[in-house]
């Protein structure tokens, strides 16, 4: 199902007095499978049409597991349909929940909104003008809630899409989605470098990135690498571990045996005889020139000390996003080939093609 259909099917057929097994309240709950082959690599999709009873505002969310999970905490990215499903709207939100508890112990709830607007204020600082270009910093959800009244003032960014007029085509609705998730990405690392904070009540997971595995470490030969690095414990992002399972995911639909455990090796995979080793990496801020310095170094590293022998598995560098031409080129120069997730699925280098390494489940 494409973004547009999924969107307009919800807003038609939900219903405050229809039960929660509803086909609106299935779809909202099963977004993720609905929708997950569209979304930027690395997220994890929630929706939700109420819990027990419909709630006047559902909401399909985009999380970096590394940020939140959930959208009482945090900031998200979600899809918010008005009290009269005339509009749905695409938002760079905070979360509300949690906030509005311990203001509410500490006597202080009527200070949420001009807080959670004052974070606002404070993350915007932090996005290029640029960035901000077309998107809108003030949203109306058509309801006196506090909830809804909340989420207007956390609101960072925002596009309203009407249900009357007609929703935008297909490619301006992924590419409104691509864009904002990338205004996230921006988001969540701002605050994480000390940046902008605001009130938003949330204990963020830093990104865990590899330890440095080898510190002082000079191996005599190559069982003594092999031995030093199979005790050693590899902390990595939520989001990356949520890369390697979607894809993983994709190729054993595509007729591929994947295996994750596989320490330290991210991902191996098995067809026809053949065999790939995969390394994933996130991509942060656009830096493709660190991405794809660690997946060769890792790559080319663990099949000269875990592979030594023949027949030698194919390399695959795996990326959150794309990398650019000219370090396409140098990953396909290795003998590595590339897959990364674009606007329209996976998506990759010649050679990752003639694998068969490239699925297309966007449609």
């Amino acid at each position: 199902m494409d973004l547009r259909t999924y969107l307009r099917t919800v807003a038609d057929e939900f219903d405050f007095a229809a039960p929660m097994d509803s086909k609106a309240q299935k779809m909202l709950r099963q977004a993720d499978r609905h929708l997950g082959h569209l979304a930027p690599a690395g997220l994890v999709i929630h929706g939700s049409g109420g819990m027990g009873t419909p709630t006047f505002t559902p909401w399909v969310g985009l999380f970096d597991p590394d940020e939140t999970t959930k959208p009482g905490q945090g900031l998200y990215v979600v899809y918010l349909f008005a009290k009269e499903m005339d509009s749905v709207t695409l938002m760079l939100l905070q979360g509300v929940t949690d906030l509005r508890e311990k203001l509410r112990k500490e006597g202080r709830v009527s200070e949420l909104r001009p807080l959670l607007l004052s974070a606002a204020n404070e993350f915007r600082k932090e996005l290029t003008k640029s960035s901000l270009k077309g998107w809108d910093t003030d949203v109306n959800l058509g309801s006196s809630g506090w909830r809804q009244k909340a989420y207007e003032a956390g609101n960072i960014v925002s596009r309203r899409y009407s249900l009357v007029d007609g929703l935008p085509s297909e490619d301006e609705l992924r590419r409104d989605l691509w864009e904002i998730t990338d205004l996230y990405q921006r988001a969540c690392l701002a605050r994480k470098h000390g940046t902008a904070t605001g009130d938003v009540l949330v204990d963020p997971v830093a990104p865990k990135l590899i330890d440095d595995l080898f510190m002082e470490f000079r191996p005599k030969d190559d069982s003594e690498y092999v031995t030093h690095l199979a005790g050693r414990t590899l902390n990595k992002q939520r989001r990356h571990e949520t890369l390697i399972r979607d894809y993983g995911t994709a190729l054993a639909k595509a007729g591929f045996t994947p295996a994750t455990n596989v320490h330290p090796r991210d991902l191996m995979l098995k067809k026809d005889g053949s065999e790939w080793l995969v390394e994933a990496k996130v991509v942060y801020e656009g830096n493709a020139t660190g991405a794809v310095r660690e997946a060769v170094g890792q790559l080319l590293s663990y099949r000269h000390f875990l592979h030594p022998y023949p027949p030698f598995p194919k390399l695959v560098a795996l990326f959150t996003e794309e990398v650019g031409d000219g370090y396409v080129g140098f990953l396909e120069s290795l003998g590595i080939a590339v897959v990364w997730k674009g606007i329209n699925g996976w998506e990759g280098s010649v050679s990752a093609i003639q694998d068969g390494l490239v699925i297309d489940e966007a449609g």
